[in-house]
């Protein structure tokens, strides 16, 4: 079964829920993590396989990017938790 589904755009993001997430450049490269925190111009998700905390930026168009400018790429995680 593929554990990975639909891509969600910011605005349909809930606290507390899995996703999975990958940097547009690096498409084999994804990680699931939760949705820890929702500002008005940032997204937090946390992986605690890696232990890591990941801080995206909300542009206006509705995309979330990182640091460097690249696209962050969000979808269902369909597998269980």
């Amino acid at each position: 079964m593929n554990e990975i589904g639909r891509e969600l755009k910011a605005s349909e993001l809930k606290l507390k829920t899995i996703v999975v997430i990958r940097r547009e450049d690096r498409p084999g490269m994804a990680v699931t993590g939760w949705v820890r925190e929702l500002g008005q111009d940032f997204v937090i998700f946390y992986s605690g396989a890696i232990k890591t905390k990941l801080l995206t930026y909300l542009r206006e168009d509705g995309e979330l990017v990182d640091d460097t400018g690249k696209r962050i790429i969000v979808n269902e995680y369909l597998g269980e938790v």
